[in-house]
């Protein structure tokens, strides 16, 4: 969300937002869902305000020659050395934050789910889940080796092997079903 009388309407690959007044941008941060970054002036910046309390990142636009970190998710910068390009470059590495951030708390969580978890599935399907993710990947398999190391099997596919196993026992009569291991 960008303030309109900065007359920048695009910033390449990501939607902008613009706002005339406090009232159209607490009308409109209202509605919206989801992550945005605040482009905000220093004399319409109001902390408490849901605009500010509600963006992943708001960056407060001065005319000082200043550019801080005020907090891990406010920053300000100098208002007369904007341009379409920097406010590029910090909507850029504002958002690369986010995703660090992010893998950070996942990691965490799995972390947690490794101590914590008591259901042997579960905690197999945190493991891969967390993996895919990680690695940007659609699927995966997540091999295990038993102690002696001479066999190495899918827990999650013997889990599933296990359930088709008994619907079959009961469903036996009903079903004519052919599993294949």
């Amino acid at each position: 969300m960008i303030p309109s009388y900065l007359k920048i309407d695009t910033v390449e690959g990501n939607e902008v937002i613009l706002y005339d007044d406090l009232d159209e941008l607490k009308r409109v941060t209202h509605e919206m869902e989801g992550n945005y970054i605040l482009f905000i002036y220093e004399h319409d910046y109001i902390p408490e305000s849901q605009a500010v309390k509600n963006s992943s990142y708001t960056v407060v636009i001065c005319f000082d020659d200043v550019f801080e970190q005020v907090s891990h998710s406010i920053f300000r910068i100098n208002g007369e050395k904007v341009t379409s390009f920097s406010i590029l470059s910090i909507v850029t590495l504002l958002k690369l934050n986010l995703d660090y951030y992010n893998r950070i708390i996942d990691n965490l969580q799995i972390g947690i789910s490794l101590t914590v978890e008591k259901d042997p599935a579960e905690l197999y399907s945190s493991i891969l889940t967390f993996l895919r993710k990680s690695t940007g990947a659609e699927a995966g398999t997540l091999y295990l080796m038993n102690e002696d190391k001479q066999k190495i099997f899918t827990p999650l596919l013997r889990h599933i092997k296990s359930i088709l196993e008994i619907l079959f026992q009961y469903l036996k009569p009903q079903l004519k079903l052919f599993l294949i291991f």
